[in-house]
């Protein structure tokens, strides 16, 4: 069982758009794991739970981290994209929390996820052009945005992108 607490169990996700010397955008995919427990080989925004301390089976607490350094450290640990400079410059932006049932089919009436949806838009020298899945991600790869919304992406992440692409105009451009 991946959810570890009861009610609801924190999690982090990041729509990173790359904007290219070109004018085109791309944005940060996963390729979940063959052995993932859900959604085994989609692709998916990288992201995953918000730490905590409490031990399994009560319910989370919070304290170890929050939801916005969880999304930092799972972009870098599932992408080797380091975004902690964007964090810090105020340039990744919670846009939604999302949490009902059926969004991932590892919930159950006791344990479920609570999704924050973090945004973040940089130029290409900003976060750099080869990321490598590590960690539970068996790749990782800039796709063309206009591509990776055609995709049957993992989870409920097709919305999750199309709420990032509605929001992009209206905040976190990157100072020129």
């Amino acid at each position: 069982m991946s959810h570890w607490h009861l009610g609801p169990n924190p999690t982090s996700d990041m729509v990173l758009i790359r904007r290219r010397a070109d004018g085109g955008r791309d944005v940060l995919l996963i390729r979940r794991s063959p052995d993932a427990d859900a959604h085994p080989g989609r692709w998916a925004v990288p992201g995953g739970f918000v730490d905590t301390d409490a031990p399994r089976g009560v319910p989370w607490l919070p304290g170890r981290e929050t939801p916005a350094q969880a999304v930092v450290r799972e972009v870098r640990e599932e992408t080797g994209v380091d975004v902690a400079g964007l964090a810090a410059a105020g340039r990744v932006v919670e846009i939604e929390v999302r949490e009902r049932p059926g969004r991932d089919p590892r919930d159950d009436a006791e344990r479920w996820t609570r999704t924050h949806v973090f945004l973040a838009v940089a130029d290409e020298c900003e976060v750099g052009a080869s990321p490598s899945g590590a960690d539970d991600a068996g790749e990782a790869a800039w796709i063309p945005l206009d591509e990776a919304l055609a995709l049957p992406l993992a989870f409920d992440h097709g919305e999750m992108l199309l709420v990032a692409v509605g929001r992009m105009s209206n905040s976190v451009q990157s100072p020129r």
